[in-house]
């Protein structure tokens, strides 16, 4: 259905009953009050084609001001009817004059400018400034920022003026229906994300989408035919559109980063930086040769920001990570679109009632937030999968509890018992008693507080609040290796002070890794590296075992790395794994520690 209203309102616009004033006419850039006299002799200029975008007839400007002038020579026309002129689409603010004199513009030219797009040109003619059966001129000054420039888009004609705003309305009626349509969908998606937080859902990815996604939506209302219409657009807002417009390539990086956590280099620190340095720059820039600089130096920074989400993106999908997909399918849907619109590939994309680019956004926020839900969905089941298995783990565990101590104290303290009742039996009767029997069992009562130790340090060192993490690992690998005979070789330099959140869930992480590797891997060796970088703790757990399918559906994988991966993200950290069937598995885990 919405292609077939593109391909509708892409076909050529209706010819009105009136004055054609298409075809080739002078224009030069530059600005001189005295061009829009009729006096002006303009037969050195160079001539384009109106309508038509300047820059696809090969003249590229810096963001600046030129004029048309249109020589017309018109008879008696619609007598009795009020005349008016139509001047189509103008990129992107203009100041019209009829022979010599002001009949009315759209947007602010000059150093404070505004910019008027989609706003349909339509100009009432006064009466007697048309010279019937003479020579007439139209004086056309237009502000180019970017994009199309100049007078793009018809009819330019000299028509009644009831007819031209009839068909001028419909084309705006149009274009809100459009933006009615577009505002909708994205206050839904929006809403919906503003329901996730409410409801705690504040992980890094679902914060910076609603970031983007907040970011756009007031960038769409901005830059609105409806605001436009109100007469609020002033210079003001303006910059903050151009603010906007700065800050979003780095809000949809932030998203990428958080939703598939990459190491924060210094690559993408200074992108971040770059974009709201820029932003700020905007909102105090002076005179249209400072933006024209600024513009520059934006493309480069949102070519280089798109252009490292686009590869961190790509590089997630070829690594099969969940959620890429629909994302990297959203960033070709709005690269297209922006081709459309930025290059003369596009044909008449002006006569479309929204923009490609605006499109294609739209089908990059419906992607994002597919991959978001999903991933929701993703997390409820395994949520529900992880708390079943939990409560199976705590019954298995209150199992093993049960069978230890029956195996170890159940049975010592019953045969305690019964040597301690000899013992007194031969007290009472006055026999001897033999000096090797209290030797007996003061060591079996040794031997069964060692017992119980090994138990309770296997649930929690009684050490662990008072020594370092990487203590802590050694002491738990060197137990471990006792245990199994696999070998475990730990590198981890006393690291600074964490909070006791941190150290704890770390620990665990090796803990349940090691566990894995014992029940599961078949391995003779294991690596476990853990090293600081920058405020964030990387650890690293690596065996030669059998390996597995990372891929699998979450239900067959087991508690332990669930576990391990609830525990990441209860850090606000990244959980990797890379593994394949004979080729071990190595685990990644970086947090920050304050």
């Amino acid at each position: 259905m919405l292609l077939w209203c593109l391909l509708l309102f892409s076909s050529p616009a209706p010819a009105f009953d009136g004055l054609d004033l298409n075809g080739l006419h002078p224009f030069s850039l530059g600005d001189d009050p005295a061009w829009a006299l009729p006096s002006f002799d303009d037969s050195q200029w160079g001539k384009v084609q109106v309508p038509g975008d300047l820059k696809a007839q090969g003249i590229e400007q810096e963001p600046g001001v030129g004029w048309y002038r249109i020589h017309f020579r018109t008879g008696e026309i619609f007598p009795g009817q009020q005349i008016g002129l139509s001047l189509g689409n103008i990129g992107n603010a203009d100041d019209v004059y009829l022979n010599g004199v002001r009949i009315g513009g759209q947007g602010i030219i000059g150093d404070q400018f505004v910019e008027a797009p989609w706003k349909e040109r339509l100009y009432r003619v006064p009466e007697g400034l048309l010279r019937t059966g003479e020579d007439n001129l139209l004086a056309v000054r237009i502000l180019d920022t970017y994009r199309m420039a100049g007078i793009f888009e018809g009819p330019v004609c000299l028509g009644p003026y009831h007819d031209l705003i009839l068909a001028s309305s419909e084309l705006e009626f149009i274009r809100r229906g459009f933006e009615i349509a577009l505002f909708t969908l994205l206050l839904f998606f929006l809403l919906v994300n503003l329901f996730l937080v409410v409801q705690k859902v504040r992980s890094p990815d679902y914060l910076s989408f609603t970031l983007f996604l907040g970011l756009y939506l007031a960038l769409f209302i901005l830059e609105s035919l409806f605001l436009y219409d109100t007469g609020l657009k002033s210079p003001l807002v303006q910059r903050l559109i151009f603010v906007i417009t700065c800050l979003l390539p780095a809000a949809g990086l932030l998203f990428v980063v958080n939703l598939h956590p990459q190491a924060r280099g210094v690559w993408i620190t200074l992108l971040m930086t770059a974009s709201v340095g820029l932003s700020m720059a905007f909102l105090f820039f002076s005179g249209l040769k400072t933006y024209a600089c600024l513009l520059t130096v934006f493309i480069v920074v949102a070519l280089c920001t798109g252009g490292t989400a686009l590869f961190l993106t790509a590089r997630s999908f070829l690594r099969r990570r969940q959620g890429s997909g629909p994302v990297l399918l959203g960033m070709i849907g709005l690269l297209a679109g922006l081709m459309v619109e930025w290059t003369p590939i596009g044909g008449h994309w002006h006569r479309w009632p929204i923009s490609p680019g605006d499109l294609g956004m739209a089908f990059l926020i419906v992607a994002m937030s597919y991959a978001l839900m999903a991933r929701y969905a993703r997390n409820a089941k395994a949520v529900r999968s992880l708390s079943g298995r939990m409560l199976e783990a705590h019954e298995e565990e209150r199992k093993r509890l049960s069978r230890s101590i029956h195996d170890g104290l159940g049975q010592f303290l019953p045969m305690l018992k019964l040597k301690l009742q000899m013992l007194e039996a031969r007290v009472r009767s006055g026999d001897k008693t033999d000096p090797s029997l209290l030797a007996g069992l003061v060591s079996e009562i040794s031997r069964a507080i060692v017992d119980l130790r090994h138990m309770l340090s296997d649930l929690r060192p009684e050490f662990f609040e008072k020594s370092f993490l990487a203590d802590t690992l050694k002491w738990h690998a060197e137990q471990f290796t006792e245990r199994t005979g696999i070998e475990v070789n730990v590198a981890a330099p006393r690291e600074p002070i964490m909070a006791p959140r941190v150290r704890e869930n770390l620990y665990r992480i090796v803990q349940e890794a090691l566990h894995n590797v014992e029940k599961h891997a078949e391995a003779r060796r294991v690596e476990i590296e853990m090293k600081l970088k920058g405020r964030h703790m990387i650890l690293h757990i690596w065996d030669d075992g059998r390996g597995f399918d990372p891929n699998q559906d979450a239900e067959t994988r087991g508690i332990g790395l669930l576990s391990m991966k609830e525990r990441t993200e209860l850090l606000r950290g990244s959980f990797r794994i890379q593994s394949a069937p004979g080729k071990g598995c190595a685990i990644s885990v970086e947090v920050p520690i304050s």
